[in-house]
């Protein structure tokens, strides 16, 4: 059996953020479709207790509750009793109030495919997934990419107009 200091993860989170988990959590919060998502792919997803109404990937994921992860109802979340809860955007208010009550919170917010894969690393550091199932799911992940990228390779780029109204 591992040793308690073994089990002490310390990473910064996708913001920077220092985040420190003792022991392996069994009992996760997932706000983001992409986040429960890697959960499932690294081998972690039997141990989402919540997720955001959004993610319905895999199917298994659609069974489970379900709240907005996009406006963090504090008392909602501890009510699951979280040992660890996964952010795509930092709700500093939220988050604060999750980690004076001694939840643990790492956020997630990847900008490019890279940081992709470097996120999909630390959440599966963090959920303590197997090492050799973690490093196969991001490597099926950086294998769909490239084959992506080689079947647009060529194509003119497309032109994209993005409005946002507050």
């Amino acid at each position: 059996a591992p040793s308690k200091e073994e089990l002490v993860v310390e990473l910064r989170d996708g913001k920077g953020r220092q985040v420190r988990l003792e022991g392996k959590p069994t009992r996760i919060v997932a706000l983001s479709p992409s986040l429960v998502e890697i959960l499932f792919a690294v081998g972690c997803g039997d141990r989402v207790v919540l997720r955001s109404k959004q993610a319905d990937f895999p199917p298994a994921a659609r069974r489970l509750p379900a709240t907005n992860g996009l406006h963090l109802a504090v008392e909602h979340i501890v009510g699951f009793r979280p040992q660890l809860v996964l952010l795509s955007h930092l709700d500093a208010r939220g988050v604060r109030a999750l980690e004076a009550l001694k939840v643990p919170v790492a956020v997630f917010e990847p900008r490019s495919i890279s940081e992709v894969f470097r996120d999909m690393a630390s959440v599966g550091k963090l959920c303590h997934a197997s090492p050799t199932l973690l490093q196969r799911s991001i490597a099926a992940q950086r294998r769909r990419v490239e084959a992506l990228q080689r079947q647009i390779a060529g194509l003119p780029k497309p032109k994209v107009y993005v409005e946002l109204d507050g």
